[in-house]
């Protein structure tokens, strides 16, 4: 009895500090993956983000058969004007659900758990904001990520990047509520 108690004090007090629930936000409707697919650029990320070291990425999306789809993710250091060399494995595999639109799950690594990618937000030709979240050991520990894209790359600072921050910090704080603050919890790139 003592073991079972510790065991979920634990999970609880683990539960409070790291974990807890994903957002359901609304996502985009009637998704096109078709549309949606092609290169991306990253304007802004999610700061707490461990896979990604460099200033910039792209994202590029490629049709494949079965319902999948290619995820190529290239970063570019802009200290050394380079781009990081691509996933020297393979690309990443994605999906889709046919059944709720713009919810999404991507898998890098093929014994990885597919991660959450939701789509909160495209109109296929200039922006997107993605929301990932995933949670482990029964909701004892959160991952949560964003990421806000553009079809053209965008000088930080410039009159269309400004243009592009209004437009996805309304849709971030309209569509996730308990985000945070995205000036702080967001990263440019």
């Amino acid at each position: 009895m003592g073991v079972t108690t510790f065991l979920w004090a634990g999970w609880f007090v683990l539960s409070l500090i790291f974990g807890g629930r994903c957002e359901q936000p609304e996502l985009v409707q009637n998704f096109v993956s078709k549309k949606y697919l092609g290169r991306w650029y990253e304007i802004y990320r999610e700061k707490s983000v461990p896979f990604e070291q460099e200033d910039c990425a792209t994202a590029t999306y490629r049709e494949l058969d079965g319902n999948f789809i290619e995820v190529n993710n290239i970063e570019y250091n802009i200290a050394e004007s380079k781009w990081a060399a691509e996933n020297p494995t393979k690309p990443a595999d994605a999906q889709c659900s046919a059944f709720r639109s713009g919810h999404c799950q991507v898998k890098f690594v093929w014994v990885q758990p597919w991660s959450d990618y939701k789509i909160l937000y495209t109109d296929y030709t200039t922006h997107s904001v993605v929301y990932g979240c995933d949670t482990f050991v029964g909701g004892m520990v959160k991952f949560d990520w964003l990421w806000a894209l553009t079809r053209v790359p965008n000088a930080i600072g410039s009159a269309a990047h400004t243009a592009l921050t209004n437009t996805v910090f309304a849709v971030i704080n309209s569509k996730l509520e308990d985000f945070g603050d995205v000036n702080t919890r967001l990263r440019p790139t």
